[in-house]
């Protein structure tokens, strides 16, 4: 048997063994709120950009072929399968780096997202095959990766911070050129592709949806009027002119009542106890636009208090109830709630929900501060290989945008870096020492 055809059925064993492992905990894949939003969007062919629809493009695609779930889970999980592979077996034998590549996959914080159908799991195993391809020693598959990274930054609206950092840091062109001129080439391909990806989305894009407005804005807005100093009502106005309020007076201390970092942002905007009211017109976003911008260049001291008290609770140094584990439960509620049907599950993967569950709560394994503290160490451990310098950077990278962008401490924010982290400490661990 040939070298080639070897490495071919390794590889094919890594993602069948992989698939039979997320098959037993969540088959045919779980639904979350977004994923069901996005499912909806590719059956009915009206896509928003809330979420980027390039996404619901291919799913409608695969949803043709087998309704749900299923093609989905298994896309995401062969390509972080099979990028993962990739990467440890230039380092580590095919045995070895399929082992690894399953340990890694079964490892709660992992197992426990790639079984959930979300443009993160997807932008992951693309990313992993990318950086497989962009190292890899044939020019076509160099080639082919500038496809997958561009697939990769049009799953999420933050991916340029994790695209960027990889393409300029592992970029071969130009060859004939030093490295600091390759990083500077490789960055500026990782922005055209990230530019490429934004303007894909919006030519895929029906209805306009505005996600800054209706989430970041709420959260940010909120957030800060609640941490400012002691505000009238008239002073509250003068900073948001053209906000349409709820409450006829009491502004801050509504705003107070609702702060919540786990809370909903569409319940700041929504509902009998709102603060304010959806903008609905062009005139209202930019109002809302503006109010934003009024209170984050007044008080930047409550605004930055408040986006770095949603960060501590991201990376999991809280004393709240910790629960970074999507499920069986989670899903049935969420999918009575939209008036879908409910997805049965057997008694084996409630089993494995349940104890799941537990270490959600318990373990380090889901405290992303873990893996950054690690991260930290071992970007500098191991700064001589590039491909781990890269990886751990461009988690880095999309945590520090987190600080500003994202709407809840949500673990899937922080997920990439524990992804990087993993792959870091498995080559430190088992890889020949240089």
């Amino acid at each position: 048997m040939s070298e080639q055809r070897r490495e071919r059925l390794w590889l094919a064993g890594v993602i069948v063994a992989g698939l039979a492992i997320v098959f037993v905990y969540a088959f045919p894949g779980y639904l979350a709120y977004d994923s069901l939003d996005q499912l909806r969007q590719a059956r009915a062919g009206v896509r928003t950009d809330w979420h980027p629809p390039l996404m619901s493009v291919l799913w409608g695609v695969l949803d043709r072929i087998v309704a749900g779930p299923l093609l989905m889970l298994v896309l995401q999980c062969a390509l972080f399968l099979g990028g993962l592979y990739a990467l440890l077996r230039r380092k580590l034998s095919a045995k070895r780096s399929a082992v690894l590549t399953l340990v890694i996959f079964a490892t709660p914080p992992v197992l426990s997202m790639m079984a959930v159908i979300l443009k993160d799991c997807l932008m992951a195993g693309a990313l992993l095959v990318a950086v497989a391809g962009l190292t890899s020693a044939s020019p076509r598959a160099r080639y082919a990766a500038l496809g997958l990274f561009l697939f990769a930054a049009a799953l999420r609206h933050n991916a340029i911070s994790m695209v960027v950092p990889l393409v300029a840091l592992l970029s071969p062109w130009p060859a004939a050129k030093g490295a600091w001129v390759r990083i500077g080439a490789g960055a500026l391909i990782g922005l055209a592709l990230s530019g490429g990806a934004m303007l894909i989305n919006r030519g895929l894009t029906d209805v306009k949806a505005h996600p800054f407005h209706g989430m970041v804005a709420p959260m940010d807005i909120v957030g800060t009027l609640s941490a400012a100093p002691d505000l009238t009502d008239d002073e509250v106005r003068a900073l948001m002119p053209g906000v349409t309020f709820a409450p006829p007076s009491g502004l801050q201390a509504r705003a107070r009542a609702l702060d919540d970092l786990y809370g909903l942002p569409m319940n700041f905007t929504h509902g009998p106890d709102r603060l304010y009211d959806d903008p609905t017109s062009e005139e209202g976003r930019d109002a809302v636009g503006g109010a934003w911008w009024n209170l984050v260049t007044t008080y930047p001291g409550a605004y930055l208090g408040f986006r770095l008290a949603m960060m501590r609770e991201l990376i999991g140094l809280t004393d709240a109830r910790y629960t970074p584990v999507y499920e069986a439960r989670n899903e049935r509620a969420m999918l009575a709630a939209n008036g879908e049907p409910p997805v049965e599950r057997n008694v084996v993967q409630r089993w494995l929900a349940k104890r799941m569950i537990k270490l959600g709560y318990t373990s380090l394994w889901f405290r992303p501060y873990v893996y950054l503290l690690l991260a930290l160490g071992l970007v500098w451990i191991l700064r001589r290989d590039r491909t781990v310098v890269a990886l751990l950077l461009s988690g880095f990278a999309g945590l520090a945008l987190c600080l500003i962008v994202i709407p809840a401490p949500d673990i899937r924010y922080c997920w990439w870096l524990m992804v990087a982290t993993l792959y870091a400490v498995a080559i430190r661990l088992f890889a020949p020492r240089a």
